[in-house]
């Protein structure tokens, strides 16, 4: 009776048709998801690692590919050991990436770091660390924010990591850089304008500050505790050749700064002299760093996951091509 049992749900699993039923559930339940959410992808992805009504189905699916691939290679092999190999490569991609997909959310760890040049970055689960030795300026000195099709980026973000034997890496967006067993890639980033704040002529704190206001016209602020003013900044353009023409320097901004003591305005102006305010208190800017926002992750199944994708890559056109000889 087990032994029959088994050999029901071994066909139901290895047929196209319940694959394709699987494949169908999939798709609405992803629209569905897409719908109702802003963040459609993520909540799938939350699900497949701790959601046990996603998971399952999924595992379902996964061994329905592979039952159709075995009965597929079984199918095929009578046509030619050619034919098998243009047939072989499509769907051994998916199955190596959907596999990976989950092996990836579900053993991979992740943090997220927001750093500035002459910081020291450890991940949790290795013991090495390396020095953020430079954050290349990314922004040219003045830019016109009537081109967005020019951006205010002249290229790339970029981090220069340096290990303790001096050996140097070079971090960037995309594709993630390899260092040792974990990955690193910049997820945003920002400028760190300097700042002083001085009591009766006694400078009381100084460093960078990182703030997000980029592009032009987005604003920020932040606190100095244990002191109790909030700092509104956002970049102030330097010049303004017409109506829409603003130039800005990303090297020495200027901000247009508003200064907050509870709920009251107490100064507001523009930062290219020494802020003073409150009798005895004064501000300044000096020139500003990047700040970027870096993904670091260990992830033992992301190069499965690539090889998955080279394998699907090759694999469409050979599909194409068998399609072509069946026709001929």
């Amino acid at each position: 009776m087990n032994l029959k049992f088994l050999g029901t749900t071994i066909r139901l699993l290895s047929s196209k048709e319940f694959l394709l039923y699987l494949i169908g559930g999939w798709i609405i339940y992803y629209i569905t998801l897409a719908m109702f959410s802003k963040e459609a992808f993520s909540q799938f992805t939350g699900g497949i690692v701790r959601n046990p009504f996603i998971q399952v189905p999924y595992v379902v699916f996964l061994i329905s590919l592979c039952l159709n691939f075995i009965q597929g290679i079984l199918n095929t092999y009578r046509k030619g050991k050619a034919y098998l190999i243009f047939w072989f490569f499509l769907p051994f991609g998916i199955i190596v990436f959907f596999a990976s997909f989950f092996v990836s959310l579900n053993t991979r760890k992740l943090d997220y770091l927001i750093v500035g040049e002459g910081q020291v970055i450890s991940p949790q689960w290795e013991t090495s660390q390396y020095l953020i030795k430079e954050i290349p300026p990314v922004l040219s000195e003045g830019t016109f924010d009537v081109e967005p099709d020019k951006g205010i980026f002249a290229y790339e973000p970029k981090i220069i990591l340096v290990d303790k034997e001096q050996k140097s890496f070079e971090v960037g967006a995309y594709p993630p850089k390899k260092i040792g067993a974990t990955y690193y890639h910049i997820l945003n980033f920002g400028l760190a304008p300097g700042i002083r704040l001085f009591k009766d002529n006694n400078m009381i704190d100084e460093g960078y500050m990182p703030q997000k206001i980029l592009p032009p016209g987005v604003k920020d602020w932040f606190e100095i505790q244990p002191y109790p003013y909030r700092f509104f900044i956002k970049l102030a353009a330097e010049k303004i050749t017409g109506s829409r023409t603003k130039l800005y320097n990303f090297k020495s901004p200027a901000y247009e700064v508003s200064i907050f003591k509870g709920e009251k305005l107490i100064w507001e102006g523009n930062s290219k002299d020494d802020i003073t305010f409150d009798k005895n208190m004064r501000l300044s800017f000096f020139q500003p760093s990047y700040w970027v926002l870096l993904e670091v992750i260990s992830d033992s199944a992301f190069p499965f996951i690539v090889s998955g994708l080279v394998f699907i890559t090759i694999g469409i056109p050979a599909r194409i091509i068998l399609v072509l000889i069946k026709r001929l």
